[in-house]
């Protein structure tokens, strides 16, 4: 179990930005993900936010930069009002992706609380959007995260079986072959068919 969840957790936080972000805004992120400094971090990125006129794409990165921190410092609260009320104003404007993106965010949050009941709730509303408008990249972090926590749970195994296999399928399309998040696929996916005893597949 404590190898799903190592599996689980670096691709809730590390796979926020599916957005193409400026090079100085892409900078400044980074320098804020190599911080080991979080309220520092929730300082500057909630400055970068209300200083900067930033493109729709470097908002949605920086404010999804801020939610991780939020979610290191273990402010549940914060991080869910925070997201409820940018779907709201997504849905306000007509803006799916950042509404799938931040369905994405209160996902992953209630993941960390734990809550695994309503962080497969929002994962499923992020999928609704996604699959009607081809967000591949939340798609895949969508279907590979349910699968995991049906996988933990050792529940539905078929089910978590047919979202690692599109998660895989995707993954190829949006990452090269041998990029850490695949090997996060392959190697749920072979947890799966060891657990469920079907070994030749697992190997």
């Amino acid at each position: 179990m404590n190898r799903i969840c190592y599996l689980v957790f670096p691709f809730l936080f590390l796979c926020n930005f599916l957005f193409a972000q400026t090079g100085a805004i892409k900078k400044e992120l980074e320098t804020f993900e190599s911080s080991n400094d979080h309220e520092a971090a929730v300082i500057g990125l909630s400055k970068l936010l209300a200083s900067e006129k930033l493109s729709p794409e470097d908002k949605l990165a920086v404010q999804s930069k801020l939610i991780s921190q939020y979610q290191q410092l273990q402010k549940w609260d914060t991080c869910l009002s925070y997201c409820q009320a940018q779907v709201a104003l997504a849905h306000q404007q007509n803006n799916p992706l950042a509404e799938a993106t931040f369905y994405k965010l209160i996902a992953n949050t209630y993941y960390h609380i734990p809550d695994k009941e309503k962080a497969v709730a929002y994962w499923e509303k992020c999928i609704a959007i996604s699959e009607q408008n081809n967000y591949s990249v939340l798609l895949e972090q969508c279907y590979h995260n349910i699968g995991a926590v049906n996988l933990e749970n050792n529940t539905n195994l078929d089910i978590a079986e047919q979202y690692f296999l599109k998660s895989l399928k995707l993954g190829l399309v949006n990452n090269k072959e041998n990029s850490s998040d695949n090997n996060r696929h392959y190697r749920l996916l072979a947890t799966l068919y060891t657990q469920t005893n079907q070994l030749q597949k697992a190997e």
